[in-house]
């Protein structure tokens, strides 16, 4: 017989074996045995599909003419995070002084510990990235199948040296061989005042006073030359 066990106590029968029947009785529906090979002493089970709930100790008990015997083994689950950024575009335009919240959403993994950092990557790759400072992280939000969520966020306000930085968000999680990336890349264009409007106003302006003065110069050119 094996048998699941959780912190707390809480127990649950996987499946029996009546050796006299040779009848596998399953009771739990991600269990599966191989009874061909039981009478030859392998009572190995395989589960399949297993969740978060299903992580605990499983214990294979043993009685043969009197005899007991049971030997246990700890299961651990883990769930790989899925991560999204947003804006979700792989490139975003903002004007110089423009603000933009980069958010990272990191949802459904297991366990609890995640680590997560957000880099500005320069066009040049040869610099090394920088740790964004002053990101805020959210509280863990636990869902119904006991994984986990939360999200990292800042507010980037766009000047000229952030055209063409890849912002990137790293996670770092025991489920992953290797760190998930997203990134986004931003230009940035430059942001026009009111002082080139002024500029070109006034340049404007000179020119047609310029025309205006070489009106006035030819109609007193012309009243000078008319006889009295």
């Amino acid at each position: 017989m094996w048998i699941f066990r959780q912190k707390g106590g809480w127990h649950q029968e996987v499946l029996k074996y009546a050796g006299k029947q040779g009848q596998v009785t399953h009771l739990h529906k991600q269990a599966e045995a191989f009874p061909s090979e039981i009478p030859r002493g392998n009572a190995s089970v395989r589960l399949t599909n297993m969740a978060v709930k299903d992580q605990g100790s499983y214990f294979c008990s043993v009685s043969i003419a009197g005899l007991h015997g049971q030997l246990g083994i700890d299961v651990a689950v883990v769930e790989a995070p899925k991560v999204t950024i947003s804006p979700q575009t792989p490139t975003l335009t903002l004007k110089e002084g423009e603000e933009q919240k980069l958010a990272c959403d990191v949802s459904r993994y297991f366990p609890l510990e995640a680590h997560v950092q957000w880099l500005r990557e320069p066009m040049e790759g040869r610099m090394l990235p920088e740790v964004v400072r002053n990101v805020i992280f959210s509280n863990h939000r636990q869902s119904s199948d006991e994984t986990y969520s939360f999200s990292s966020y800042f507010l980037l306000k766009a000047s000229l040296r952030d055209d063409g930085v890849r912002y990137t968000c790293r996670v770092e999680h025991e489920s992953l061989q290797f760190p998930i990336r997203k990134s986004i890349t931003i230009r940035v264009t430059e942001k026009s005042g009111p002082g080139l409007w002024l500029l070109i106003i006034f340049a404007v302006v000179m020119t047609l006073l310029g025309y205006f003065l070489k009106y006035l110069h030819q109609v007193r050119s012309m009243d000078k030359r008319k006889p009295y």
